[in-house]
Parts: structure tokens; sequence; C-alpha cells
């Protein structure tokens, strides 16, 4: 007889039923009144001044109900680990210039997605390219371009890890090998991309419906960059389908949604593409 209750025992997947019957909303199925659709414009660039961003012949195409830039925010410097300042070294949207391919530049709000699409090749931005850096050790060399002011050498943060008597097991080790590893980019491929629904009032209040594994920590992220209290922030986040770690910072989807709502008083849905 089994004497475990979990341990050997069929546990019940609490929402399997919801998931398998279409029942679970998601980010993606949440609908709100007068909605408007979001896109991102990114920089081809990997590191570039932007000298000049003129919006005119996208604000004209008909649908097109407005545009954010950086000059929009408050320009707030933020990062996933917002109690170390040191660590807080990204502007989502940028004001002065860009520091990676595909960084967001500018985003626009439409009746349609397929308007919103259209209106970002309408979107003109004059950059100055800079010298970029590609490998890390490049990056920290003495005379590399200099990416994020302020950080010499492009030296963010160092932490220096060791546990045990690491000395005393080198000697007492028969081998000791010391190389070089290296691995590329990776992203957690969630079959869910990146989504949000934001909606601001004119009282002031700024409800964020987000595929995030952290409402609260969003929530603080969120009030930190737009400059809001935190109880005037409500972060909803019912179906997240997949996160692994990757849905804990606060990504271009929920912010850009978020200040072009509060420009235009109105909900705004940005889901992000494969």
């Amino acid at each position: 007889m089994n004497k475990y209750a979990v341990i050997n025992t069929h546990v019940h997947n609490v929402d399997g039923i919801a998931k398998v019957t279409g029942r679970a909303t998601y980010t993606f199925d949440v609908k709100l009144p007068g909605m408007l659709y979001g896109k991102i414009l990114r920089s081809p660039h990997p590191h570039a001044k932007i000298l000049n961003i003129d919006a005119s012949r996208a604000l004209k195409l008909p649908g097109v109900i407005g545009v954010v830039t950086g000059k929009d925010t408050l320009g707030v410097k933020q990062g996933i680990w917002r109690r170390y300042k040191d660590l807080c070294d990204e502007q989502i949207l940028p004001v002065d210039k860009v520091r990676y391919i595909g960084e967001p530049v500018a985003a626009v709000a439409a009746v349609t997605e397929e308007i919103a699409e259209q209106a970002l090749d309408l979107i003109d931005v004059e950059y100055e390219v800079l010298p970029a850096v590609f490998e890390p050790l490049d990056a920290i060399k003495k005379d590399a371009p200099e990416i994020h002011e302020g950080f010499e050498r492009n030296i963010n943060v160092t932490r220096h890890i060791e546990w045990g008597d690491v000395e005393t097991a080198f000697e007492e080790a028969d081998y000791i090998r010391e190389d070089w590893f290296k691995c590329g980019g990776q992203a957690h491929m969630c079959m869910e991309t990146r989504a949000a629904v934001s909606s601001y009032t004119p009282e002031g209040k700024l409800t964020v419906y987000s595929s995030t594994q952290s409402p609260y920590y969003m929530q603080g992220l969120l009030a930190g960059v737009l400059g809001l209290k935190e109880g005037n922030i409500r972060v909803i986040s019912h179906y997240v389908g997949g996160g692994f770690g990757g849905k804990f910072e606060l990504d271009g989807a929920i912010f850009c949604s978020a200040v072009l709502s509060m420009k235009l008083f109105r909900p705004v849905k940005i889901v992000y593409t494969r």
C-alpha cells in the first residue's frame, strides 16, 4: 500500500483541462473596448547615435493613432535586478543612441495590426553610425568603443564566485585543465511569444495584461520607469505559455504598450512575432 501523498501517485494537472479545451485565456486573447494595436520599430545598427526621428509620414497614414519615441519617456534606465543600481543600464526606448541590432527606437499604435506594421516603414530615423564591438574580450580592451557611457572598458559589473577551498582542491587534484569555453547566444523558445495589453485611464491608473512570470516584480519595474506609484499599477497575468526565467524582465511589448496607452488614453496591445 502506498504510504506517500505525492510519490507514486497520480497528481492532477489543475489547469490541464482549461488548456486542452481552449478555455485558458492568454494575453493574446485579451480584447478591450477601443483597443489599438502596436508595433515596434527597431534599429538596424549595433551602435549609433539617434540624430532625429520623423514620424510625420506615419501619422498621416489613415488608421494610425499615435507614435512614441524615447522622448516620450522619462529616460529612466532599468535592469532586471533593479536593487543593484550598477545593473540598471537600459532604456527600452533609448533617447540618445542604440546599442544593439534590434533595439526599439519607436512604437506606433493603429486601429489594426496591419496598419501599424505599414506605419513602421514610414518612420524616418536619422542615425550617426558608431564603431561597435561584437565579442566580450574585444569589448573590455582599453581602446574598445565605449558602448555604455560611464562604464570603464564596457564592464558593467563583475561577480567573483567560488565555493569551498579552491586552492586546496587544486593542490589535491590529479589533473587540472584550463581552457576557454564559448557558447552562442540563446533565447528561451517559449510557445507563447512576448505580449502585453496596457490600459491607462485619465485617473492615472494603469492596468497591464502581460505574459509575465512575476506580476509584482513587473509592477515595481513599471513604476520605476513610468514615474507611477506601484499602487496605481495593476498587472494581470492569466496563463503563461512558457517562460523559463525569460519572462521576469520588463520587455519592449510591456513598456511600449504602456507608454502608448499613457499618451493616447486607449488600450494598446503588442504581440511579438516569432
